[in-house]
């Protein structure tokens, strides 16, 4: 599925059909979120961009060192987002790609962190000059996520040892 932001006057519209980028200019978009796309939509989108997107495979297999790195026409980032599964965690890869003013998401699965961020942007466009804010807002929205995340599992450790320490 495709969601591409773009703004039109004091508005930033949100269409699902890749043949939009025919009627709308590039410094008008400000994100392409690419959730499990066509090939069609991956095409359009890089296309669009005048840059490749990586590939799932190829953002999965790259080591944690190598998670940034620039060309003359875009930059391109990596990162796993920590999404609860159960009684467990899952690692769900993004890729971030910045060509100009717009950011391209590429990724699997729904995040909370994008759904929020996709109703605060329709809600408060003047706040998202481009995808830079963008790009800024999810590692923020992430960011918070994470710590939550992290103090659960700290509060469930901190549990868990106490009754291991009182069966002792």
């Amino acid at each position: 599925m495709i969601s591409i932001f773009y703004r039109q006057g004091a508005d930033i519209i949100v269409s699902q059909h890749e043949t939009e980028f025919a009627k709308i200019s590039k410094s008008s978009v400000l994100w392409i979120d690419l959730l499990s796309p066509t090939g069609d939509e991956k095409r359009a989108t890089e296309e669009f961009l005048g840059t490749e997107i990586q590939s799932r495979a190829t953002a999965e297999e790259i080591e944690s060192s190598s998670r940034f790195f620039e060309n003359e026409t875009a930059i391109f980032a990596n990162t796993n987002f920590l999404s609860p599964a159960g009684d467990e965690m899952s690692e769900d890869p993004v890729s971030f790609t910045l060509a100009g003013g717009t950011l391209a998401t590429l990724r699997d699965i729904p995040l909370r962190s994008f759904d929020q961020l996709q109703r605060r942007i329709q809600a408060r466009p003047s706040q998202f000059e481009n995808g830079w804010f963008v790009f800024a807002s999810i590692l923020d929205q992430r960011i918070d996520l994470d710590a939550d995340i992290i103090e659960l599992m700290s509060k469930e450790t901190s549990q868990f040892s106490r009754r291991i320490n009182q069966k002792e």
